[in-house]
């Protein structure tokens, strides 16, 4: 043998070692003879299994699997032997009986003469990443089956909708699918410049919450608390756009409520106080009817006083409409209830 030789081997030898090393520093790496016994394991698969590596030679593969995996063991053991490298997430079990996950892969062993001597086993433990997505799919269908959650892509078109949120809109999941986001919104709105504004922020990366009125079938009007979530790419790129929302109608309309009570309670004040200047309360009436009007989002309408004499209950008309009143219309000032007031 030359000299070139002896360096060739040499180095190919460094070079092998170098990369069992490089395995060893990462890998948890096990042999098993044929019959799937345990003749080789490094320090890091001891430890991720919880053994000293004197108790564990010469035994069986299924120490190391869950119980209920164990009758399954003979046909997994026999497709590695027959040649076949079996790759993928396994669930393993630990000498303190707990319970962790491997990305791991099962390799048959093959010598010069390309008999199969064995199998070599290399794992990465997956255990905190397994726990870590279960508990975010946990969070997902808990989201899912509270919540409204609607997605768009990139351009704004509704790709996937479910069941609480189709049942704010009043679409059927067919009719919404492939719909703009503005099908949701008022025109008058969509118009605007800071729609325009609300998509490129988005398109930037930033989510956006807050309160929004929207616009489902037929144009039924709705109002929802929501977050509206970009999800970008490996890229930085706005692949997606998620949005979460609750239904807030009711809350809406009781707080317009409340704030229209508010007005009319100013202005009925404003009314007792002018009374009160000229004990006039007709003329006081007409100083705060237009306001009264357009608050209360009407066209028409007038002020009265209820009252009660021998005859029944009867409206008193003080102060007359917006509407135009003939001679025989002001003769019915008094108006006679011949039914019981209902509420």
């Amino acid at each position: 043998m030359n000299n070139q030789s002896v360096d060739v081997d040499l180095i190919t030898r460094f070079d092998n070692e170098a990369k069992l090393h490089a395995l060893n520093s990462v890998y948890a790496i096990a042999e098993f003879d044929l019959a799937g016994k345990l003749i080789e394991a490094n320090p890091l698969f001891c430890k991720m299994l919880g053994y000293k590596k004197e108790d564990i030679i010469q035994k069986s593969h299924t120490l190391f699997l869950p119980e209920a995996q164990r009758q399954k063991h003979d046909h997994f053991w026999h497709d590695v032997i027959k040649g076949n490298i079996n790759a993928g997430e396994f669930q393993r079990k630990t000498q303190k009986g707990d319970i962790i996950w491997l990305h791991a892969a099962y390799t048959p062993i093959i010598d010069h003469s390309g008999r199969r001597v064995g199998v070599i086993k290399l794992a990465l433990d997956i255990t905190q990443e397994k726990r870590l997505m279960s508990e975010h799919r946990a969070q997902l269908d808990a989201i899912e089956n509270s919540q409204g959650v609607i997605e768009f892509d990139k351009d704004g078109y509704i790709t996937h909708v479910n069941k609480h949120y189709l049942m704010l809109t009043g679409y059927e999941g067919k009719e919404i699918l492939g719909l703009h986001h503005k099908s949701l919104c008022d025109p008058l709105y969509t118009e605007q410049a800071d729609y325009q504004t609300f998509w490129e922020t988005l398109h930037r990366g930033h989510p956006i919450s807050g309160r929004f009125h929207q616009l489902g079938k037929d144009s039924h009007s709705f109002w929802i608390q929501a977050t509206y979530s970009p999800v970008m790419d490996s890229d930085g790129n706005v692949r997606k756009i998620i949005k979460y929302a609750h239904n807030i109608t009711q809350n809406v309309e009781t707080e317009k409520k409340a704030h229209q009570q508010g007005i009319i309670l100013d202005i009925l004040l404003s009314v007792h106080d002018s009374f009160l200047l000229d004990h006039n309360l007709p003329s006081a009436c007409d100083k705060v009817f237009e306001r009264l009007l357009s608050v209360t989002n009407s066209t028409f309408g007038f002020i009265a006083t209820l009252q009660e004499d021998e005859n029944g209950q009867s409206l008193y008309l003080p102060a007359i409409s917006n509407l135009a009143w003939d001679d025989e219309t002001l003769n019915l000032s008094l108006i006679h209830i011949s039914e019981p007031t209902r509420h």
